[in-house]
């Protein structure tokens, strides 16, 4: 979700980090300890002026990785963020690992994390989910409780956590305006009504006497043998009764076929 233009990020922690004034203010302190549980940025410091071999992750949406970029790879916050840290501690050996998935949450970072996250086994983390996760509608609890758990995960672990917070442009204008209003519920839907005109009544059909008559077809003479191997013809001419609606005076009698015949033609009666 990143549809207004974003002004520089601004972080809750300290950004500091990545910059020369914290350099200066920060006394090296010992390497740190790897069943260590406290995040330290002054640790990671120290470790970065050693010239060790840090990991660095980025999780967030799409604007983490790059949205409204010229270069993502280059120009992105991301990159950026990157470059700075390598201007900062030289010495140091940085593997940066994009975590990022456009148009998500907190909610589904949490089922996440460890894979894309905590597997690469960082040293520090930048997480951003601010406008992904929709500050301008009710808080969520759940979405809420879904933060929390990446920050308090990633800390227990002794991981240091910057949370960055994008502002869009029409956050700091002088009269920002009004979010939007909340979508209309949609409508529900349609049921199906019974039937209030009453059905009109039945009308009187006249009486229909089905008659005969007959059709004749032909059918191609195949050869049939007997048991004996003689030949026995086929008819040609079948007489095939069919039944039509249609009115014969009362009293006609029907014509019946012959019992002996081998095959009848009934006269034509419609």
């Amino acid at each position: 979700m990143h549809c207004h233009p974003l002004l520089p990020p601004v972080f809750l922690l300290s950004l500091g980090l990545a910059s020369a004034s914290l350099a200066a203010n920060v006394t090296p302190s010992a390497p740190k300890n790897p069943a260590s549980t406290t995040a330290s940025f002054a640790d990671f410091d120290a470790r970065a002026r050693a010239g060790e071999r840090l990991s660095v992750a980025f999780l967030g949406g799409s604007l983490t990785w790059g949205a409204q970029a010229t270069n993502p790879q280059l120009t992105s916050y991301r990159a950026l963020t990157a470059r700075k840290l390598e201007e900062t501690y030289p010495a140091a050996h940085f593997r940066f690992h994009d975590a990022a998935i456009g148009g998500t949450g907190s909610q589904l970072a949490a089922f996440r994390l460890e894979r894309d996250v905590l597997a690469h086994n960082p040293d520090l983390v930048f997480l951003d989910f601010t406008i992904n996760d929709n500050p301008y509608a009710a808080p969520d609890p759940n979405r809420l409780a879904a933060y929390e758990s990446l920050v308090r995960r990633m800390v227990s672990r002794g991981i240091p956590v910057v949370q960055a917070i994008f502002a869009s442009k029409k956050d700091v204008l002088p009269s920002p305006p009004p979010p939007p209003p909340p979508a209309p519920p949609p409508p529900p839907p349609a049921r199906l009504t019974p039937r209030t005109a009453p059905l009109p009544p039945p009308t009187d059909c006249p009486r229909v006497t089905p008659s005969l008559s007959c059709a004749t077809t032909s059918t191609p003479d195949v050869p049939r043998l007997t048991r004996s191997g003689m030949r026995r013809p086929t008819p040609r001419i079948r007489a095939t009764p069919v039944m039509r609606s249609t009115p014969t005076p009362s009293g006609t009698p029907f014509p019946r076929p012959s019992p002996t015949a081998s095959f009848v033609r009934f006269p034509r009666v419609c």
